[in-house]
């Protein structure tokens, strides 16, 4: 025990730790002087260092409290020690046995160890009375320098208010002149862009007119070639068979005259002594023959290996055809709105149409405008449409345009035509009078082309569907069964979309091919026999259902590798008029209503496509069982047209001016394609 406290004590001595104990305190002190001579001389700055001057402090105290730890570190190590020179005392009483150098060593240690705490104390008092004293005269410091920046401050900000109010009004004032000039320099553009405009549509019209001479030159010089081909094909056919036969007869008689001469020439041998010479002339004339006859099939071999070319140009004739004609039909839109005028009834309606005036074709704007006299007192009412046809047009000339879009169907595209407009306006015989209605021209067109593409190598599968839309239900026209007598009994017809395909198949619809066009005239006759009409007072056999044709066209060419599906949907819609005007019963107040319903929500969906977020927005097809159906042929790359039909009658201002402003409606819309 006495060995291991020796060691301690000498251990103590020898490390030096008590001297290096002042010492490490004498450091903390000069650093806490040194910082406070370093704060002063900071005080002396500008305002800005006050936040400096603060964290000063803050770190002082920090020193302070970081003193008074090593205060007490050093009461615990004098405790310690005086705790281990106890154990000495005790352990030499007991012991009685010393050491003279041992015992001076020990009284000298004492003696120091005995003046060190009044050391430390003295030491600690002065340092915390110089901390006192710093920190007053640094708190008054402070107080002093926080006012003086508070009343600089509010100088400054009071100076700063009335500057920032001049400068702002300068600001002002600077804006308004900048305004006016902009005004001005966008006024000029305009000018300039304005008449870039019109020099650009020009050009455009130009442009667009030397296409249209080229594509109709193209499919002009197709045709002929065609027919140039089918006619060479012929005429080479008929002359070499004529020729073959003449040749293959006189080559036979010839055969039988050789036999008959060789059989002679033996008798004549001794009687006719230059017979030979006739032999050798007869069998040349054979030889020639028989090379007449080689290069006669050399020319047909010739012929039938260019048949192969002829096809492969006519294909290549009709791809660029196809190309050119669907930019055509892009040019002039995907979205048409054509107005037909029907002339008044003899007997029935007044005779005078000034009311109704029909512009010239604008060539240059590719439109064509109409304007309604609804006052004589009043202004025209002004309509501007792709195309107006008059009162003496006839079905021919309006499908002539109509024709374009149903080659589109055939090119394996989605196309829609509507007719719509008033009871009465003339919708049914536009799409359906047997003669040269909209739908059995279309029958003609689809059979005539069929015909025509076999040559290509072009095989065509086409069916149909009927049906109509009453009450905001479907029915099949197509089936008997399936009427408004017994609906809930028959089946029922729910829509299906299928959004990988674009797509739609509606249930329970019984679907009829066609393979011409009398085939096509049955299904319309049955058809019409089941088509929901009933009386009204604007029309004595009104249309109460929206009546929808569709017709599916498969294509496919197995020597090309090529595939077209087309649907070509042909609507003819329900009577529009006002519950004022049709004067209904009641049991038909719930039908108009329907009809203007569906209508009004057709119009929404068309006016929705049209706007410049149709890519994006919520469109609401679901919103009538009509928008629903045809959801995928008013998308994408569909092509639609709406032929709005108008009475000239006088009687019928106010619903004509209404199918006006429904087609105006409508007619600014572009098909857009749609994101999934």
């Amino acid at each position: 025990m006495e060995n291991r406290i020796n060691i301690k004590i000498n251990e103590i001595i020898s490390s030096g730790k008590i001297s290096h104990k002042r010492n490490e305190f004498l450091s903390n002190e000069s650093q806490v002087k040194k910082q406070k001579y370093d704060s002063s001389i900071n005080r002396s700055g500008d305002i800005s260092l006050t936040k400096r001057q603060i964290d000063e402090r803050k770190q002082l105290n920090d020193t302070y409290e970081e003193m008074q730890s090593k205060k007490k570190l050093l009461e615990e190590e004098r405790a310690e020690l005086e705790a281990i020179l106890n154990e000495k005392r005790v352990f030499w009483d007991e012991r009685s046995i010393g050491n003279d150098s041992l015992i001076t060593d020990y009284r000298n240690m004492t003696k120091e160890l005995s003046k060190l705490p009044q050391i430390q104390a003295t030491r600690i008092s002065v340092l915390q009375n110089d901390f006192k004293s710093e920190k007053h005269v640094l708190c008054k410091q402070y107080k002093d320098k926080t006012e003086a920046l508070r009343l600089k401050y509010e100088h400054i900000l009071n100076k700063m208010d009335y500057e920032g109010k001049i400068k702002l009004e300068n600001q002002l004032n600077m804006s308004h002149n900048n305004i006016k000039n902009v005004e001005k320099e966008i006024k000029a553009i305009a000018l300039k862009y304005k008449d870039d405009l019109e020099t650009i549509n020009l050009q455009f019209n130009a442009w667009k007119n030397d296409f249209n001479n080229n594509f109709h030159e193209l499919l002009d010089d197709n045709i002929k070639k065609k027919d140039t081909i089918e006619n060479l094909q012929k005429d080479i056919s008929e002359i070499c068979r004529a020729k073959i036969n003449t040749r293959a007869v006189h080559l036979q008689e010839s055969l039988q005259n050789l036999e008959q001469v060789t059989c002679n020439l033996k008798e004549a041998t001794l009687k006719y002594p230059n017979i030979q010479d006739h032999i050798d002339n007869l069998q040349n004339s054979i030889k020639n023959e028989s090379i007449l006859i080689d290069s006669y099939k050399d020319k047909i071999i010739r012929q039938q290996n260019l048949i192969p070319l002829h096809k492969a140009d006519a294909i290549e004739q009709d791809t660029v055809r196809l190309v050119l004609h669907n930019q055509l039909q892009d040019l002039r839109g995907n979205f048409r709105v054509y107005c037909r005028v029907r002339p008044p009834l003899k007997g029935i309606e007044p005779l005078d149409t000034s009311h109704i005036l029909i512009n010239a074709f604008n060539a240059e704007l590719g439109s064509q405008s109409i304007e309604v006299e609804k006052n004589c007192n009043l202004t025209p009412i002004k309509y501007s449409f792709d195309k107006v046809f008059s009162q003496t047009d006839t079905n021919q000339e309006i499908f002539k345009e109509v024709s374009e879009l149903i080659q589109s169907s055939l090119d394996g595209f989605n196309v829609c035509i509507f007719a719509y407009g008033q009871t009465g306006s003339g919708k049914t015989f536009t799409m359906l009078n047997p003669k040269d209605g909209i739908i059995p021209s279309t029958a003609k067109h689809i059979f005539d082309w069929i015909d025509n593409s076999a040559k290509n190598g072009w095989k065509y599968n086409v069916t149909c569907e009927f049906l109509e839309i009453y009450n905001d239900e479907i029915y099949d026209l197509l089936r008997s069964d399936d009427n408004k007598s017994n609906s809930s009994n028959g089946p029922r017809h729910k829509i299906h979309h299928d959004d990988a395909s674009k797509t739609t198949v509606v249930e329970n619809l019984e679907t009829i091919t066609l393979t011409s066009k009398e085939s096509v005239d049955a299904v319309l006759k049955n058809a019409m026999k089941l088509r929901a009409t009933a009386s009204t007072s604007s029309n004595e056999r009104s249309s109460r259902s929206h009546s929808i044709f569709i017709i599916k066209i498969h294509g496919i060419n197995e020597g090309l590798g090529e595939e077209r599906n087309g649907l070509l949907n042909l609507i003819d819609l329900a009577g529009s008029e006002r519950l004022s005007v049709s004067k209904v019963q009641s049991e038909r107040i719930k039908e108009t209503q329907h009809i203007n319903k569906s209508l009004s929500f057709l119009g929404n969906v068309m006016n929705s496509l049209g706007s410049p977020d149709a890519t994006t927005r919520h469109i609401s097809f679901r919103d009538s069982k009509l928008t629903y159906l045809l959801q995928y042929s008013l998308t994408g790359n569909s092509k639609t047209l709406m032929v709005v039909n108008i009475s000239s009658s006088s009687d019928h201002i106010n619903e004509t001016i209404k199918s006006l402003n429904f087609a105006k409606k409508v007619n600014s819309t572009k098909i857009i394609k749609r994101k999934s």
